[in-house]
């Protein structure tokens, strides 16, 4: 896991558009407001982005180019905003409203996600060193021990038998599998970047998170709530259902999600209504509650209060979903290890325990 200094928080960037309101609304210059940022900046990553933004305003680009040149951090549906400003004042509500709408992202998120790194450390440590601790004993041990008994001429037990077939297989093609995974591990990086949540990488191992028990569907609930907080966000500020379904794709980091939203998206630009648009593109991530909630809010004109409303309501069952699910995948990564580590070392004393017997 990466360290907080070199990652940037949804609190971070609600800072930065925060901060910049403020020197706005003073009659700071844009040149001014960004240096006086960098100055005040801890995180490095921080400081190295306001530096590549005030490079690009000096060579003439707007802040919106230049911001938009980092989408990652800044969404373009965010930036966009600032297009259609007119004047000071309305400019400082757009980028006080930014702020808001990432900051309570992230206070809604934040412990819910520091509990499960937290919880999730120690068991992710042991299972890499169940991995190592098996390949080494399969990859250096266990062949000597083959040497062994073959010197033996002995019947070997069924489990030695087995120990020793998959150490001969990790010897022989264990270097060309390992370098098969670092290839296939680095074409995904490369092709996550190139094409987001587009990469079929992605989507094939989004469906598999989907697919485990308990995480799945804690991740699905919390991809719900932030979907449904931008929602909401979007349609306070007027705008339509249409917007608001271009923006939850840009903040979530969920492929399938992303396909579902774009299909939903393209039903939507046929001339359906919202509610219509859902109902016309079934599928087991969208669960009724909210289709109702959408129509709901379609004939009563307040979706952005239910919206907001649901959001909480699916964070709480993300919750719900993903404690217990850390509590017993630490559980079974503790038994995994004591498990394998167990078989290997009886499978390779077996042999000697026989020959005792024998003696």
């Amino acid at each position: 896991m990466r360290s907080k200094r070199h990652t940037l928080t949804l609190t971070d960037l609600g800072e930065f558009w925060s901060e910049l309101a403020l020197l706005r609304g003073s009659d700071m210059a844009l040149s001014e407001a960004l240096e006086v940022l960098a100055q005040d900046q801890e995180k490095p990553v921080m400081r190295r982005l306001l530096a590549d933004i005030r490079d690009r305003m000096a060579q003439g680009e707007s802040l919106v180019a230049a911001l938009a040149a980092h989408p990652r951090h800044f969404p373009p549906f965010l930036t966009e905003r600032l297009v259609r400003v007119e004047g000071r004042d309305r400019e400082c509500e757009v980028l006080e409203s930014t702020a808001v709408y990432l900051e309570t992202l992230e206070l809604r998120e934040t412990d819910l996600g520091d509990r499960l790194r937290t919880s999730l450390l120690y068991p992710f440590l042991l299972l890499a060193l169940v991995l190592l601790v098996t390949a080494f004993l399969l990859y250096f041990v266990v062949p000597v021990f083959a040497d062994l008994f073959q010197g033996l001429g002995a019947v070997l037990p069924a489990p030695t038998r087995w120990v020793l077939e998959i150490s001969g297989f990790l010897v022989a093609w264990g270097p060309l599998l390992g370098l098969g995974i670092l290839f296939l591990v680095l074409g995904h990086v490369f092709d996550k970047r190139r094409r987001g949540a587009r990469a079929p990488s992605a989507v094939l191992l989004d469906r598999l998170a989907l697919a485990m028990p308990g995480f799945g569907q804690g991740r699905q609930w919390l991809t719900l709530s932030r979907l449904l907080h931008t929602w909401s966000f979007v349609l306070e500020q007027g705008e339509g259902a249409d917007r608001a379904l271009v923006a939850s794709a840009q903040m979530i980091d969920h492929p399938v999600y992303v396909r579902l939203l774009e299909k939903i998206a393209a039903t939507l630009a046929s001339g359906a209504s919202f509610a219509e648009a859902l109902r016309n593109t079934p599928s087991p991530l969208l669960p009724k509650k909210l289709r109702h909630v959408v129509e709901v809010g379609e004939r009563s004109g307040k979706s952005a209060y239910l919206f907001d409303r649901l959001a909480d309501f699916y964070l709480r069952r993300a919750r719900l979903a993903l404690e217990p699910a850390a509590r017993l995948f630490h559980l079974l990564v503790t038994l995994l290890l004591a498990l394998v580590a167990g078989f290997v070392v009886i499978a390779m004393y077996l042999p000697i325990f026989q020959i005792g017997q024998v003696f």
